[in-house]
């Protein structure tokens, strides 16, 4: 869980996701950059024989009214994407 104290509003971007994460007490990396200011991509890697193997591309996308993640996992559902709709309460973003 991440955890910030700037305030964000439902229909704004996370911005605090940029950069490079790293999950507790596994070797799985997230890596996330602000291309617009509609508009995140991300990553999550981990790492095989020294190499970083991706395990999912992340896309946010800000459509005015709401915010949506789209993650693909190489070698799944035919290379389409699985959307999630977000919603913020407090510190806490979720995607469903």
């Amino acid at each position: 869980m991440f955890s910030n104290t700037i305030t964000y509003s439902q229909d704004s971007l996370p911005q605090f996701l940029m950069g490079t994460w790293k999950m507790e007490h596994k070797e799985v990396y997230e890596h996330w950059d602000m291309l617009t200011s509609v508009t995140m991509k991300g990553f999550s890697y981990g790492m095989q024989n020294g190499q970083p193997l991706v395990i999912e591309y992340l896309d946010l996308k800000n459509t005015g009214s709401e915010i949506f993640l789209a993650a693909t996992i190489p070698g799944q559902n035919q290379g389409n994407s699985v959307h999630f709709k977000m919603t913020y309460s407090g510190n806490n973003y979720q995607f469903e």
